[in-house]
């Protein structure tokens, strides 16, 4: 009796602990927790900042990002990915959510889920920096994003980086002075 107990926790919580991050997430990033056990946060407004805002959204771990609106979201400073959230950007109304400005920090965003989503860092970014960058992190997947328009690479992954999926994704054209669609370079390979 015990060791068959034994063995059925055993089992259940592999089969926890293995949980695809959605149905179809592939590569080493498949297995991203994203805000699973965390609360859900709608983002009820196109606002840079503030409440109800993506901003506001991912800055504090372990949640569930939805959408109540759809559109462009103009940033002025980069948006910073907090550890353990799930961006559904599926979740948006019309055509969905774009974002516009000076790109995304997802370092050290462990755990994270991004989907669905536009990123455009555009002419108004700072110069030298990427549309999205990950420096140090592990067990991140990206999913039908598509992002564009880096002043550096468009899509950067460096540091102590590991398990990481991009998948259905479009990285496009960088703009000048750099102008380079993606870096991956990994201390650890």
């Amino acid at each position: 009796m015990r060791i068959s107990l034994l063995l059925a926790l055993t089992a259940s919580s592999v089969a926890q602990a293995a949980q695809l991050a959605f149905p179809g997430a592939e590569g080493f990033g498949r297995y991203a927790v994203g805000g699973r056990q965390g609360e859900v946060y709608k983002v009820t407004n196109l606002n840079d900042s503030g409440t109800g805002s993506l901003r506001d959204a991912v800055s504090k771990p372990n949640r569930i990002v939805v959408f109540d609106v759809g559109g462009v979201i103009k940033i002025s400073e980069r948006i910073v990915v907090s550890k353990n959230i799930y961006i559904a950007g599926q979740t948006a109304p019309g055509g969905g959510i774009v974002v516009y400005g000076n790109g995304w920090s997802l370092s050290n965003a462990n755990d994270s889920i991004v989907r669905y989503i536009t990123i455009r860092m555009g002419k108004g970014g700072t110069s030298g920096k990427d549309a999205i960058g990950i420096a140090d992190g592990k067990n991140i997947i990206f999913d039908h994003v598509s992002v564009s328009w880096g002043r550096d690479e468009t899509f950067s992954i460096n540091g102590d980086v590991t398990n990481v999926t991009i998948q259905n994704t479009i990285i496009a054209q960088g703009l000048v002075s750099h102008s380079c669609g993606g870096l991956m370079q990994t201390d650890g390979g």
